[in-house]
């Protein structure tokens, strides 16, 4: 579930998330990931969420992607006026 879909970023992204995993590919210099259960499984549970961040970096064409637990998802969601989860 996306916390904060109304964002201009994640509006900008959002049907865009084959680009953003390619250039992260590029970006390490990889050809190939191979994804397994055991992947997923270490996401499904929750406490593992994503955030593209471009605040202040917009001139130069700059976006930092991060991990971060449900606690800081919500403390952002919320301060970037989305729906936090009270979960």
């Amino acid at each position: 579930m996306e916390l904060n879909p109304n964002h201009e970023v994640a509006r900008q992204v959002h049907d865009h998330w084959h680009k953003v995993a390619a250039l992260i590919m590029v970006k390490l210099g990889l050809t190939e990931v191979k994804l397994t259960m055991a992947d997923v499984d270490k996401i499904a549970h929750g406490n593992v969420n994503i955030v593209l961040d471009s605040r202040g970096e917009s001139e130069t064409g700059v976006m930092t992607i991060r991990l971060v637990d449900d606690k800081t998802a919500n403390e952002l969601a919320r301060s970037e006026g989305g729906r936090a989860c009270d979960s």
